[in-house]
Parts: C-alpha cells; structure tokens; sequence
C-alpha cells in the first residue's frame, strides 16, 4: 500500500497534517484517502445552496475527468433533522465510491447517527478492503447552531 500523510480531524472538526518527533506522520493506510473524499468540497448546484454565488468547490475538479469530493459541506448550512442525516449517509457513500470504482474496496457502509436539535452528527464508515478485512473510520461534522430552532 502507499504511504501518504496522516491527515486527522482536530477538536474544531478541521484536518491538520500529524507531526510527531518534528516529522511528518506518515500512515499507509486509507486514512487519508478517505478524509479528502469526504471533506473535499465538491461544487454545488444553485438550487442547493441559500446564496447561489456560494457553491463553493475543489478547484482540480475543473480539469478533472470525474469530480472527486462530496456535499458534506452542505450540512453547515442546515438543521440536524434526520432527513439532513439521510442526505448526509448518501453524500459520504458517494463521495466514497471512487474507491470502489479503483478496485480498492469492494463495499462501503456508513452510519450516520444525531440527535434532532442538536448540533453533532457522527459518521461511521466502514470499508470491506479485503475478503473478511474491514476498515472503520469515524468522524463527526455539525450543523448551524443557527439553524435549530423551527423559525427559520
């Protein structure tokens, strides 16, 4: 397997680069390879966001043959409903499904689990990589502290 930094994600929910003993941290797993998937933002459509102007999107995607990177991003800009949650479930799924299309997993499965009126939503992933060998991963995003009441 190839080596590629350790990207983890902080107490802010932002990914940082690991250091330890004024190294970069190396892994040669799919950490990372998962967390660009999921947290690279891929460019939304005028009618998924509030402001059109604000679709936001990877740059490389507009030389790439496929875009890679999910709409997990939209979930700042919602309540956690669980109809949110459902959605969230199918972005991570799709945003993972060029490792399928690699050859480098051959099933993917995500959970995604939060409470209504709450800001926290976890996502856990787990990956078939092998026959019988399964790699979990876990992360959590949040959604606008704004957005909870029914006002809006």
């Amino acid at each position: 397997m190839k080596q590629d930094l350790l990207l983890k994600q902080g107490e802010g929910g932002l990914f940082d680069i690991q250091i330890a003993e004024n190294d970069l941290q190396t892994v040669e797993g799919m950490e990372t390879a998962v967390a660009v998937l999921l947290f690279t933002d891929a460019r939304a459509t005028p009618s998924e966001v509030v402001e059109p102007d604000k679709g936001r999107g990877w740059v490389g995607n507009i030389i790439a043959d496929k875009e890679l990177g999910g709409m997990l991003w939209l979930a700042e800009q919602v309540r956690n409903t669980q109809e949110v949650r459902n959605k969230i479930q199918t972005w991570a799924s799709d945003s993972l499904q060029p490792l399928i299309d690699e050859g480098q997993a051959s099933d993917i499965n995500v959970t995604v689990t939060g409470n209504d009126g709450t800001r926290k939503i976890d996502l856990v992933i787990e990956i078939m990589v092998k026959k019988n060998q399964k790699r979990r991963f876990e992360y959590w995003l949040s959604t606008q502290l704004e957005n909870l009441t029914n006002d809006n």
